[in-house]
């Protein structure tokens, strides 16, 4: 199912200057709602590698670790990693994909509680918790400035 090209349409008035303004909303929200989200995948070219062990978690619903940056400047992360050192960097993400500070987040950690932080050199790191699984989804903080 693919996005329309025009999700925004101008309802039609008598009033010239109510038109206008419709079509510069229009012209400047229709863009960005049918824009596609452009996610890169850790492990594979362009993507950052896998560290310290880190790699996909191997089961029959296992979501590929990816990251991608929204309209508003927000970085997203989705998808799970295992196997790796718990406190070592699982992978690190590119410039322009990092915040301006140290963040932690709560994440699920093979079922219990989990504790990951995203530093500023862009390494996303477990510092507590389970290396049989680590769900990245839900982790969304601003790119740096």
């Amino acid at each position: 199912m693919g996005l329309r090209a025009n999700i925004f349409q101008r309802i039609q008035t008598a009033i010239p200057d109510l038109n206008r303004l419709q079509d510069q909303w229009i012209a400047a929200f229709n863009p960005l709602v049918t824009q596609q989200t452009q996610w890169i995948t850790v492990g594979t070219s362009p993507g950052p590698g896998f560290s310290n062990g880190w790699g996909l978690r191997v089961s029959n619903d296992t979501q590929t670790p990816q990251f991608t940056l929204d309209l508003f400047g927000f970085v997203l992360l989705r998808g799970d990693v295992a196997g790796g050192t718990v406190g070592q960097p699982a992978f690190t993400l590119p410039v322009g994909y990092r915040p301006s500070r140290n963040l932690r987040f709560a994440v699920v950690s093979n079922g219990a509680f989990g504790d990951l932080r995203v530093s500023t050199d862009g390494t996303v790191t477990l510092l507590s918790g389970s290396n049989v699984s680590v769900f990245l989804d839900n982790i969304r903080f601003l790119a740096e400035a």
